[in-house]
């Protein structure tokens, strides 16, 4: 045998013992795994495990707000106050274009108007709101706890999420009685 047929066989046997040892499964720990390759292959990191799978929870805020008894009273009287605000502006604009040439600072001063209108619905929404967000937090907090769950995630950051998951009914549910108990 020449010494080139001997190279070409000790060759294909590393290489193959290489291989077999690159295929043989391998026992996987959280750290990664530094794999021994055939010669004149580069070293590759394998993936460390998973961790424990987390238990999750999903929570739509905005809707348990919107559904819930304190949240729906809440956005009643803003839209009381914003409705009132909101006729005296339509008047106005009315009165303004009957006119056949109204005053443009009459115009800008009306728009202006507008813009604090909706600027003041806005910061009072957040006064009315704010506490109750606070108590869907808590109430929250403690359904999440209970279910042992290691974090809850808003709804609108998950794009699939299996039903089961879903936490806003219970939360509106529990936000209500809580809320009926301490009237």
């Amino acid at each position: 045998m020449s010494v080139k047929n001997v190279l070409a066989k000790t060759l294909i046997a590393a290489l193959g013992v290489g291989l077999a040892a690159a295929c043989k499964p391998k026992e996987v720990d959280s750290a990664p795994q530094v794999t021994v390759p055939a010669p004149g292959v580069q070293p590759t990191l394998a993936p460390a495990a998973p961790s424990t799978p987390g238990h999750f929870g999903v929570v739509d805020l905005g809707r348990a707000l919107a559904e819930c008894r304190a949240g729906q009273l809440a956005m009643a009287r803003l839209m009381a106050q914003f409705k009132t605000s909101q006729a005296e502006l339509d008047d106005e604009q009315r009165l303004l274009r009957s006119q056949p040439h109204p005053a443009p600072d009459k115009l800008a001063a009306l728009q202006q108007r507008h813009l604090d209108l909706q600027k003041g619905l806005a910061q009072a929404e957040a006064r009315e709101t704010a506490p109750l967000i606070r108590g869907l937090q808590e109430t929250l907090k403690t359904l999440a706890t209970e279910r042992g769950l290691d974090a809850v995630i808003d709804r609108a950051a998950v794009p699939f999420a299996r039903v089961e998951l879903d936490l806003t009914d219970e939360l509106v549910r529990r936000f209500d009685a809580a809320d009926a108990g301490a009237r």
